[in-house]
């Protein structure tokens, strides 16, 4: 149950960073799923023998689709 203490700080992490920063940018399902899988498989993989391994190929999957999704999607600041 190690795990836990790597899994539920990136869980906590995942879901500030939607909640503070992206959600005021794009509040919508299409940023709103992604994190939310995302953050169920980080707390998910801290049951798992290798839980770190988990939660990074989370976090790299999530950058993945999102960059995929806000593909061609300029915004200016």
């Amino acid at each position: 149950m190690t795990g836990a203490a790597v899994t539920v700080p990136v869980a906590v992490i995942l879901a500030a960073l939607w909640f503070i920063h992206i959600r005021l940018h794009d509040s919508s399902v299409r940023t709103l799923m992604p994190f939310s899988v995302a953050i169920v498989v980080v707390l998910g993989g801290t049951y798992t023998a290798v839980p770190e391994l988990v939660a990074g190929l989370a976090c790299a999957a999530l950058l993945a689709v999102e960059l995929v999704l806000t593909e061609g999607k300029s915004e200016t600041v």
